[in-house]
């Protein structure tokens, strides 16, 4: 593995760590607003939230990584799938801005939808040129399905 090679690696993860710690940094400032939020019976808890969700950063960043070793950096595609990844991590942050910090339900349902979208749109464009990556975020994909029929619910409950 070259310097370059490595030094990509790195890079990817720190950035994939400094997510998982703003999003969790995001929550934690308004948790106490959603202990007082009336929830599904089916709410997962706290602490298995937050596991999922570091596991799903890991995914991406893997995902991520297989996509950067294989695949041919020079072309228009490639700058367009990293930008699709950087979007979408955008949009993880403010979907947790706006429903745990600024407690706007209704946006963040809009910016769950997107965060969705903005998945299946990776999943689709890596599909031919690197499978791997597409599969490794398939789990993100399911768990965003979930986290629409949740966000929607607790708008719901709570309007």
């Amino acid at each position: 593995m070259n310097t370059g090679t490595r030094f990509a690696r790195s890079f990817i993860l720190y950035v994939a760590t400094l997510l998982f710690f703003g999003v969790g940094a995001i929550t934690t400032l308004g948790i106490d607003w959603y202990a007082t939020l009336r929830l599904p019976s089916w709410a997962p808890p706290e602490l298995v939230v937050a596991l999922i969700w570091f596991v799903l950063f890991l995914c991406t960043a893997f995902s991520v990584i297989r996509f950067w070793e294989h695949s041919k950096r020079d072309e228009i595609s490639f700058r367009s799938v990293i930008y699709l990844y950087v979007l979408n991590s955008f949009l993880v942050l403010l979907w947790n801005y706006l429903f745990f910090g600024v407690h706007e339900l209704g946006f963040a349902f809009a910016a769950a939808v997107a965060v969705g979208v903005s998945v299946a749109i990776l999943i689709f464009r890596l599909w031919r040129e690197a499978r791997t990556s597409a599969l490794l975020l398939v789990p993100y994909l399911a768990w965003m399905l979930f986290a629409l029929l949740y966000t929607y619910t607790v708008m719901s409950l709570n309007a």
